[in-house]
């Protein structure tokens, strides 16, 4: 009797079955390797916009007063420093602040409390869409330029 081992039409098929059961698996790593990166990005533009906003704040505190620009993208504060959004950047003093992408920024005031929305994209996964992180800040008791 001859020792006799598989055909490529018999590793073929086991090939073939194999892909098909571990198909889903491989669709269900994707997806999760892409929420994971998502949230990831998520978090690094979270950290990135805590930042900013604890800079503009800083100056609040230091110089103790602001004024809001009438646009409401950008304030003056005490020392002269001038935080502005222009475009997709935010500046401060006319250098950037921020290394993504800034997709909002508005300064409000109610009452002696100074509010900061600020909205950060970054590119997502493969050219998918962006991921946009929104965020809001209160620094109370600050006070306010004539």
């Amino acid at each position: 009797m001859r020792p006799r081992g598989f055909t490529f039409i018999e590793i073929s098929i086991v090939m073939a079955i194999m892909v098909v059961l571990l198909l889903p698996f491989l669709t269900v790593g994707v997806s999760t390797y892409r929420q994971l990166e998502a949230a990831t990005r998520q978090a690094d533009l979270k950290s990135e916009a805590d930042r900013a906003a604890w800079r503009i704040f800083g100056l609040a505190a230091n110089r103790g007063a602001y004024h809001i620009d009438a646009d409401n993208h950008g304030s003056r504060f005490g020392g002269g420093q001038h935080a502005r959004w222009e475009g997709d950047r935010l500046l401060l003093d006319g250098e950037q602040i921020l290394a993504q992408r800034v997709v909002e920024f508005k300064v409000v005031r109610d009452g002696r409390v100074l509010t900061l929305n600020l909205a950060l994209a970054a590119p997502g996964h493969a050219g998918g869409r962006d991921v946009v992180s929104r965020h809001t800040y209160d620094y109370p008791r600050v006070g306010v330029l004539p």
